[in-house]
């Protein structure tokens, strides 16, 4: 798997660096789909993938969403949206394991209950 999505994540990385490479850029591009101005909460800020320092087998991934948390949109997870990592471990361009997030209703004291 480390092998795999390391070279995805380089082919990532290399073909965001050519998107972005010829364009002048001011600042992240944010809350630009359609239905994602329609609620902040679902919009991904960055993806990090990396080995992890504990288990040189393991990859850890983090995904980051809502850039305009408490500005723009509310400061919790969108309780009908699905946050998903699909990851392609055998470097065939098709999906061998998925990851979803669901969080539940925000509860009185501000928090929420997810399930993965």
């Amino acid at each position: 798997m480390k092998k795999a999505l390391s070279a995805a994540v380089g082919a990532c990385a290399l073909m965001a660096g050519l998107a972005v490479g010829g364009l002048p850029v001011n600042a992240a591009d944010h809350l630009e789909a359609p239905l994602v101005r329609e609620d902040g909460r679902t919009d991904i800020n960055d993806l990090y993938a990396f080995q992890s320092p504990t288990n040189p087998d393991n990859t850890v991934l983090i995904m980051t969403v809502n850039p305009a948390a408490g500005v723009l949109s509310p400061t919790t997870f969108a309780p009908d949206a699905r946050y998903v990592f699909r990851v392609d471990q055998s470097g065939d361009g098709r999906v061998d394991r998925s990851m979803t997030a669901r969080f539940g209703d925000v509860r009185a004291d501000g928090t929420q209950r997810v399930t993965f």
